[in-house]
């Protein structure tokens, strides 16, 4: 450490000075850096805490490792609202998704008299090209709607124990909801 010191001393003022104005850059720039990865580092230790798994209503979910689950008080319904910082691989954007195992009171009728319901408030709205499909959910199936001008969003509902499924994302953030739909148990 002497020998560090010593040589440190024995630069010329300016050069000791550019690196001080380095490190101050670096500490600036990491900085800044864990200030955009609050994402990251709260999905770390979510996931440190809690693991890799969710149950609602008795179906497990996988839960992919940066996405941060929230509203899990009881047990019925989790969501996701993810906002990608500096630390993600290149091929993740915004994601948000929520699964719920109860039914809102205004929810009336059967699964596909909900998803109809969705699907004319979307053509009211003068969209087209509704696509409906169903989803297999660890036994139970669910009724499903995508418009083709929101192909990275859809919505779908169930009899339980899931009631509903809603998805808005980028195309790699689908098809990790859509493998962790598949796996769900």
């Amino acid at each position: 450490m002497r020998r560090i010191r010593g040589w440190y001393r024995g630069q010329p003022r300016w050069v000791r000075r550019i690196n001080i104005l380095a490190l101050i850059i670096l500490a600036v720039s990491l900085a800044t850096a864990l200030a955009k990865s609050a994402p990251e580092l709260r999905a770390i230790a979510w996931h440190y805490r809690h693991g890799n798994y969710i149950t609602v209503n008795g179906v497990r979910f996988s839960i992919y490792y940066w996405y941060t689950p929230h509203g899990y008080e009881g047990g019925d319904q989790f969501w996701v609202r993810d906002f990608p910082g500096p630390l993600r691989p290149g091929d993740d954007f915004f994601t948000a998704f929520e699964i719920r195992g109860w039914r809102n009171q205004q929810d009336g009728g059967t699964r596909r008299d909900l998803v109809q319901k969705e699907v004319a408030g979307y053509e009211k709205a003068g969209h087209r090209g509704v696509q409906i499909f169903e989803v297999k959910i660890s036994g139970q199936i669910l009724e499903c709607w995508v418009g083709q001008d929101f192909s990275g969003s859809f919505s779908c509902y169930g009899d339980g124990p899931i009631y509903h499924v809603s998805f808005t994302g980028h195309d790699a953030s689908a098809e990790r909801f859509r493998r962790m739909l598949a796996d769900a148990q």
